[in-house]
């Protein structure tokens, strides 16, 4: 743990915000986060700034926001989005290898994932949709860009 030299330890402030949304005492958030208790009392009372392990622990155990944890912006929890998921598709009969890993890399990515479903609205198929598809996609971002 790293003292406090005069700096206001805001990163003290979320972190007992997490605990107390959490409604857990300081006993069993120091249990979770595999520390003491008074380490947990030292961070809220501003004596220490949590260490790097402690902070990891609590972001990776409680699926915090990491930037919002360090800065305050966004939002406290992460998105579904954003957070560790399990992406694998478990062998289904009908489902080929290709087709499970397709869905896997739309699972990892929800951006494409948007893509996908845009696409799978186009009326027309195959090269055609591709071309027609990429097309209006980039006249949407001219306009986009030209705002």
């Amino acid at each position: 743990m790293k003292e406090k030299n005069n700096v206001d330890c805001l990163i003290c402030e979320r972190f007992k915000q997490i605990r107390e949304n959490k409604e857990l005492n300081k006993s069993e958030i120091a249990r979770k986060l595999n520390v003491l208790p008074s380490v947990i009392s030292d961070i809220e009372r501003y004596q220490i700034e949590p260490s790097k392990e402690v902070i990891k622990t609590l972001i990776e155990k409680f699926d915090i926001n990491a930037h919002w944890l360090l800065t305050g912006n966004g939002e406290i929890y992460q998105t579904q989005s954003a957070q560790k998921t399990n992406c694998e598709v478990p062998a289904t009969p009908g489902i080929s290898a290709d087709e499970r890993n397709a869905i896997k890399l739309l699972r990892e990515n929800p951006e494409l994932f948007k893509f996908n479903q845009a696409y799978a609205k186009h009326k027309k198929k195959g090269k055609d949709a591709i071309e027609s598809f990429v097309d209006g996609l980039q006249i949407n971002l001219s306009l986009q860009n030209s705002v």
